[in-house]
């Protein structure tokens, strides 16, 4: 099969994974989830060499590593940073100004600090989306919490 440019075509039974297939006509398997909000792909191996089922085997292994990591990432946010600061008090009572402050006092850490506001955010969001309550109440307004720069790692 001959493509204008690279494309690929997603498997319907393993979400994640696909055969990738270059202008050339070289097909190749692969596997994509997210990581820390980053979609992330990884080459299995050439069709011909491997199979299908080897590569869709594989797939399910790179896809599972990738969802651990990320849920382990955002237990070190939640256990490292989020319980220290906010404890236990009710949802109701944490508002834009206190998610405003913690993030102000981690500048010595401008990713974690910007990745835990993001998490505070989502869990927000998942909170509106499955509690009754949820549409008389206001989630702060974390979108509106500047980012803090951050230097790239060379």
């Amino acid at each position: 099969m001959k493509v204008g440019r690279d494309t690929v075509f997603w498997d319907r039974n393993r979400p994640g994974f696909g055969v990738r297939i270059f202008p050339s006509g070289t097909k190749m398997y692969i596997a994509q989830a997210r990581y820390g909000g980053k979609s992330v792909r990884v080459t299995l191996g050439r069709h011909g060499v491997i199979t299908a089922d080897e590569a869709r085997s594989q797939a399910s292994r790179v896809i599972n590593r990738i969802r651990d990591s990320t849920a382990a990432s955002l237990r070190k946010l939640i256990d490292g940073h989020i319980l220290p600061v906010f404890g236990k008090p009710p949802l109701l009572v944490v508002g834009r100004k206190d998610v405003a402050a913690f993030h102000a006092h981690r500048i010595h850490i401008p990713s974690a600090a910007n990745r835990t506001v993001t998490l505070i955010a989502h869990m927000y969001a998942k909170a509106a989306d499955c509690w009754w309550w949820a549409a008389a109440w206001k989630a702060p307004r974390t979108r509106t919490i500047p980012a803090i720069p951050t230097c790239r790692r060379t």
